[in-house]
């Protein structure tokens, strides 16, 4: 047989015309009654056996044209699909946010509107009662809390709740400072916690305690501050943590005494995740049934005051362990020491430098150890630890005191 392209002579088994490519058509290989036993492939040329390996470029230029042409038809219809699907998607989009706009606005728009004061609701308890002691539940959304122990109070307990709210709400709907009196103690308690962005309601929290109280703390602010200014008063639990605001915590010859219902060592906890935390211990009194004390005091980000004044030795048998962290942030240490305390001081940065102030003398490596550390019974060991920042040390020094 002969290819019909070119006229050359082609196998009878072939499909394909061996020197230009040309497909054979059917009806041209049944006219010749070609025969389809296969050719012993040896008794070719070579050059016809190199080119039966090697690819037709004629067939693969036509398996591209065709690839072409099928593409070009898919891009044709390709615009008005993707039209259509943006149309489609244009208008489930207009509606989501419509329907957001529709419930969002109205949240939106309470809760940038400024909060009015609505008035105050004011407790107390007396003094006369059984018990002098009082548990302190209070967790606070939005608003301040403010705690002070004060010398002339005859009341055991004075409250003031200072409301503020958005909008048409009153003072009714706000909620209320409970006190329930159980079989040793009083109990106060107060939780506005229903989550910031759906809180219709601010209070600033405002509590006065006689100095013969004795108290228990369970204070959680979430936005907002706490404020505790505390003098020559008893407690027996104390643990304040706010979200986002600060801490300012004061105590001024406070004694502590075994926590309630603890089986574990004490701890005091001053925390808080974004702000700023000052914490003084002036003289703190540890009772004699504390062997140790822990405190634990840190912020995520932000600073951390810390003043730890031991200018005299109140127990002659406590360790007591203060922990003091900022994660971003710094930290700033200042100590009055007695020369009777067992006192060791660890500060570490990451990233950051410690600062020792230009009239410190006693601290001239770390860790650091006072004299005669190992054979004292009243220890204090302070750890300050703080990731991306710095630690400065303020040291105050009296011999003095016996």
């Amino acid at each position: 047989m002969f290819c019909p392209k070119c006229g050359s002579k082609t196998f009878q088994d072939s499909i394909f015309c061996e020197n230009c490519g040309g497909q054979l058509t059917p009806s041209k290989v049944n006219s010749l009654n070609v025969n389809k036993t296969p050719m012993n492939d040896n008794k070719r040329p070579e050059f016809v056996k190199r080119s039966r390996t090697a690819s037709y470029p004629s067939h693969t230029a036509s398996r591209n044209t065709y690839g072409s042409r099928y593409s070009h038809r898919k891009k044709s219809h390709l615009p008005i699909g993707m039209i259509a699907g943006l149309f489609i998607i244009g208008i489930i989009g207009i509606s989501a946010v419509g329907a957001f706009m529709f419930v969002a606005l109205p949240i939106l728009s309470e809760i940038t509107n400024e909060y009015e004061y609505l008035g105050s609701k004011d407790y107390s308890i007396e003094e006369t009662t059984n018990t002098s002691k009082i548990w302190m539940v209070i967790h606070n959304s939005i608003g301040s809390i403010n705690i002070e122990v004060l010398d002339d109070q005859s009341e055991l307990l004075n409250a003031h709740l200072l409301v503020y709210s958005r909008d048409d709400y009153d003072l009714e709907g706000s909620q209320d400072l409970l006190i329930n009196q159980q079989e040793d103690y009083h109990r106060v308690f107060f939780d506005s916690s229903s989550g910031i962005w759906n809180s219709n309601y601010e209070y600033e929290i405002y509590l006065y305690i006689s100095i013969n109280a004795t108290l228990s703390f369970n204070i959680e602010m979430t936005t907002g501050s706490i404020s505790l200014e505390v003098g020559k008063v008893t407690i027996q639990q104390l643990y304040l943590k706010s979200t986002t605001g600060s801490i300012e915590a004061s105590f001024t010859n406070t004694v502590f005494e075994n926590f309630i219902n603890s089986s574990v060592d004490n701890f005091c906890l001053v925390e808080t995740t974004t702000g700023s935390v000052d914490v003084r211990l002036d003289n703190v009194i540890y009772d004699d049934t504390i062997t140790n004390q822990n405190w634990l005091i840190s912020t995520t980000t932000g600073s951390v005051n810390f003043e730890l004044l031991l200018n005299s030795v109140q127990n002659s048998t406590i360790d007591v362990d203060y922990d003091v962290t900022a994660t971003t942030g710094s930290i700033t240490l200042v100590c009055v020491l007695e020369g009777l305390v067992g006192f060791s001081l660890d500060p570490s940065t990451t990233t950051g430098d410690i600062i020792l102030d230009e009239y410190t003398t006693l601290f001239t490596a770390f860790p650091f150890y006072s004299e005669n550390y190992s054979v004292r019974s009243n220890i204090h060991d302070v750890s300050l630890t703080v990731s991306t920042g710095s630690i400065e040390i303020i040291e105050v020094i009296d011999w003095q005191w016996s």
